[in-house]
């Protein structure tokens, strides 16, 4: 993924296989959804924990129907025990 940071335009690229289960290379994802009669585009971004395990989704870029980048959410893990794990929450939008 690129964003072009003078005018803030998403560009994806590298089209990575959706079939086989885990990937084992950190990818990026875009959904598109109606809503309120509007096209509104997600970007979700995954990252590979380990062998054997799911991708973890760290961040959703917001983009606009002119695939203007409008938003960013981001969960980053900041800590982890033996009483759970401790996620931390940024976003911009």
């Amino acid at each position: 993924m690129e964003v072009d940071p003078g005018n803030r335009i998403v560009r994806l690229s590298e089209d990575v296989p959706t079939t086989g289960g885990s990937r084992n290379v950190e990818y990026f994802e875009q959904n598109i959804q109606e809503f309120r009669q509007r096209l509104r585009s997600f970007v979700s971004r995954y990252v590979p924990i380990g062998d054997g395990q799911p991708n973890a989704f760290t961040e959703y870029f917001y983009v606009n129907e002119d695939g203007i980048l409008a938003g960013r959410q981001k969960l980053q893990e900041v800590f982890r025990g033996p009483f759970g794990v401790l996620v931390a929450e940024s976003s911009y939008g």
